[in-house]
């Protein structure tokens, strides 16, 4: 604690003001210019956390700083602000005090086969049955299904991180479940029991929101627009039916979204448009028409331009962006790869890898394994 003070001091004689207004303190939207790869706290953008950038934050917040730009690098906690909570978390690191934040992207490992241990039954561990509710959708004007997968242990005076998990087209809530291929319910279990994974609520919906109860998704783009629509359906009903009948953190730190094919790029969709809301975005084998693109089975307006594929100007950016696919998919083919190369031309950063020999479904097991060991 002393050394802490000793830094403080330092970092206010620093600044030239020990008497600074109390209104100065309070919480400052950032002018965020640009959220490409940064090192969290390094405000004035020398490659190391030091005083300087911890006075950086205080000047800006007793307006002392001319104008009213600041790094996004200041928001060292990534709650959407700058505060002087994140000056105080700097000032603890150069205390040593505590660990500074480290980059998670820069720290992900990534595994292209699933180890069996982590997707068999084992004996002697109980695995969780989803709960099936239903909640009323007014964006479609429909009651709709969902799958709520509890931990094993679960305990509803606790609060979970919540992952919004999204099936392939022709698929409902039920699709990712029943597949035995893919064990989803086994790997997250087994990987919370060896304390690879932490303990979260896994939410399965029915991703074809359609207000017409007899539309039947199909390879035209008119039959795939309710899957686009789900954003709508998530947002303003699903979540907030979870917030109110689960024990979920509801913080974008504490929120996560993934999907397979269909459910792979409506999830890159949703983080795109959303990333005040999911911190962790991953796609596993993502289908076509996040951009615009022809495939085999049709012309895809795209759901965003390629130059939209970015997180500039909108004061978010994933802590966690995976996206992969498998080598020999004759569904989707490459297009992760397409995507991949978008992002890395925008400045997006992200994590794409390959999984080799892998075909269109053989890509879930390893894109869930890989994603769940590293969000929340």
């Amino acid at each position: 604690m002393k050394r802490f003070v000793l830094v403080l001091l330092s970092a206010l004689v620093f600044i030239g003001c020990f008497t600074i207004p109390s209104a100065a303190y309070e919480n400052i939207p950032v002018s965020f210019a640009s959220t490409r790869s940064m090192i969290l706290g390094d405000v004035d953008g020398d490659g190391t956390l030091n005083l300087s950038d911890a006075v950086d934050i205080l000047r800006y917040l007793s307006h002392i700083t001319p104008n009213d730009y600041i790094s996004p690098a200041a928001d060292y906690d990534q709650n959407g602000k700058v505060d002087l909570s994140d000056a105080v978390a700097i000032l603890r690191v150069l205390a040593k005090l505590d660990a500074p934040k480290g980059d998670l992207m820069d720290n992900v490992k990534i595994e292209t086969s699933v180890p069996s241990s982590a997707y068999d039954r084992r004996s002697g561990v109980t695995y969780p049955t989803a709960e099936h509710r239903f909640y009323h959708s007014n964006t479609t004007g429909l009651d709709r299904g969902v799958n709520v997968l509890l931990p094993a242990n679960y305990d509803s005076s606790k609060k979970y991180p919540v992952l919004y998990m999204l099936h392939g087209i022709f698929g409902n809530e039920g699709t990712l479940l029943g597949d035995s291929d893919m064990n989803i319910a086994c790997i997250y279990t087994n990987l919370v029991k060896d304390g690879l994974a932490k303990d979260m609520i896994i939410v399965f919906p029915n991703m074809y929101a359609s207000s017409d109860p007899n539309q039947q998704p199909a390879f035209d783009p008119q039959a795939v627009l309710p899957y686009d629509n789900f954003i709508n359906d998530l947002v303003n009903d699903l979540m907030p039916f979870i917030k109110e009948n689960y024990p979920v953190l509801t913080d974008r730190d504490n929120t996560a979204i993934a999907g397979f094919s269909m459910g792979g790029r409506e999830a890159l969709f949703i983080g795109f448009k959303r990333p005040d809301l999911f911190a962790y975005c991953g796609a596993f084998a993502p289908a076509p028409g996040l951009t615009p693109m022809r495939d085999w089975a049709m012309e895809h307006v795209g759901q965003l331009s390629e130059d939209e594929l970015t997180f500039e100007g909108k004061g978010y950016s994933p802590s966690l962006l995976m996206i992969c696919g498998g080598t020999v998919d004759e569904v989707v083919g490459d297009t992760y790869k397409k995507y991949d190369a978008i992002m890395t031309r925008n400045g997006v950063k992200h994590i794409c890898y390959d999984i080799p020999g892998a075909n269109h479904g053989g890509s879930v097991k390893t894109g869930f394994y890989n994603f769940i060991r590293y969000i929340f």
